[in-house]
């Protein structure tokens, strides 16, 4: 591609910018599914913000200590509000990685474009599902998998902050 760009040591470049990004901003909010869930987003947002309020100095402080999550992980209460937390942002994660393209699968082009929202939906659950499938096939013994109310059967023990989690699971696409 270089090598089209470059013709006898100058760049050849159009005159004008070509509008690329705008028009696919437009193609994506003409959608009403997308317009819908957006609004659902902003709304649900304004609903957890209190929770929201009540979590953000423990996960500020999990970047700056080392054990913090562990404080996070004994607190039942903030642990309800963390997974409830996760849960909310859940939606605007489905509604930027469609918005942005940061997940495309190739899969993802027999996918109406009304529901191309749903691709981040299915692949997250996707992972959660394979996840707990191999936690019950390395750690349990004895068929633990099927007995979800015993604490050591529970992945719910190595969960961290979706804040942080989304940081990290997002980075090699920065990269």
């Amino acid at each position: 591609m270089t090598d089209s760009l470059f013709r006898s040591g100058t760049l050849e470049m159009p005159v004008s910018a070509s509008p690329v990004e705008p028009a696919q901003a437009l193609d994506w909010l003409a959608l009403p599914g997308n317009r819908i869930l957006m609004v659902a987003a902003i709304l649900l947002f304004f609903a957890a913000l209190g929770d929201y309020l009540q979590l953000l100095p423990y996960i500020f402080r999990c970047l700056t200590r080392p054990r913090e999550h562990v404080h996070i992980q004994h607190n039942m209460s903030l642990v309800y509000t963390r997974n409830f937390v996760a849960l909310t942002l859940l939606l605007p994660f489905c509604l930027i990685s469609d918005r942005y393209f940061i997940y495309s699968p190739a899969f993802a082009g027999f996918v109406p474009a009304g529901w191309s929202v749903a691709v981040p939906a299915v692949a997250i659950g996707a992972y959660l599902l394979l996840r707990r499938l191999l936690f019950a096939l390395t750690f349990c013994s004895g068929g633990c998998f099927l007995r979800l109310s015993s604490r050591a059967a529970s992945p719910r023990n190595s969960k961290k902050p979706i804040i942080l989690r989304c940081i990290t699971s997002l980075s090699p696409w920065f990269l």
